[in-house]
Formats: C-alpha cells, structure tokens, sequence
C-alpha cells in the first residue's frame, strides 16, 4: 500500500470506530408517580421539572427527587417548659410537597429541605408553644392543632410545605 491509498482506509475507520463507539448522551429515569423530579440543565440553560414516568435526561445530571404524596418524619426533641423542667417528646409529623411551586421550592430550599426548613420551623414553634406552659399544665392535643395551625398559616412555609398532621408522644429523657 502507498501513502494515497493508506490515508483514505485509515479514515474510513476512524469514521466507522466513531460511529460505532457512539457515546450515549443520555440516560433513562423513571420518577414515580409520587414523586417530582427537577434538575438545571446547563446546556439549555433552564430548570426542568420531572413529573412521573420515563426521562431520558442529559449524563451525569442527578435530578434532586420530592415525594408529593403523603409522606412522615419521626424525630425526638427535648422541650423546655415555662418552669424550666425539660420534657422528651416524639415527633410524628405529616406533610406533602406542593409540586407547583418546586421550582421555588428547589432553589431557595434544596434537596435537604427537611433538616433545614421543616425540622426547624416545628422545633421553633414547638418551643414558643412549651414555654408558655408549666410542666403540669401541657394539653398536647391543644398544642398539636395549635402547632399545625401556625405551620398551615405561615405563608412562606405553606406555599412550599401542605402540613397534614403533627402528633406529640411522650418519651424517656436520654440519660447519659
């Protein structure tokens, strides 16, 4: 083989090894039907929100994943009450993320909503509730619509958050 005829086969299969080691762009999610998907595109330079079934979604993107139906959180907290006596109450706390406002939601909140937005916000309200109350005094079925009543009203965190219901029960201080 000469030079003119080397450069023309060699190519033609570079050609075809770049056809046939195509890179795949791409990739297939499935989001359930209780959940929302979002993620920002770069390349189009947008948010884009995920509602339920298949998604071929650029590679290497990991869409940050809401559930929207019903979903708890169980926590235990140490309360203070107004004579200064500590008091261990678990949580159980049900809320649902609203999907129309996720954008927002993702943006200002993120993926870790629940630690940074919701647990502070019912241990906040839980405290002012506790504090205005002697140890001997607590009506935690009061409290409990009391609490929910102010998560349900306070507007910023009730656009992002649907409080479904919150329920206190006594627990045994950690003892150390």
């Amino acid at each position: 083989m000469n030079k003119k005829t080397t450069f023309p086969i060699l190519l033609i299969l570079l050609i075809g090894l770049i056809f046939a080691c195509k890179p795949e762009l791409k990739k297939e999610i499935f989001i359930k039907s209780t959940e929302i998907g979002i993620y920002y595109d770069s390349f189009l330079k947008e948010t884009v929100v995920l509602n339920s079934g298949k998604h071929n979604i650029p590679n290497g993107i990991f869409p940050n994943i809401y559930p929207i139906e019903q979903t708890n959180i169980k926590r235990n907290v140490q309360i203070l009450t107004k004579d200064e006596k500590p008091i261990s109450y678990g949580i159980t706390y049900w809320y649902s993320v609203n999907p129309k406002t996720i954008t927002e939601f993702n943006a200002e909140v993120g993926i870790d909503y629940v630690e940074r937005f919701v647990l502070p916000k019912i241990f906040s309200e839980m405290r002012k509730s506790f504090r205005e109350l002697d140890s001997v005094n607590i009506g935690i079925p009061e409290i409990e619509k009391e609490i929910e009543s102010k998560l349900n009203n306070d507007i910023k965190f009730s656009e992002f958050i649907k409080t479904e219901s919150i329920k206190f029960g006594k627990t045994e201080p950690n003892k150390k």
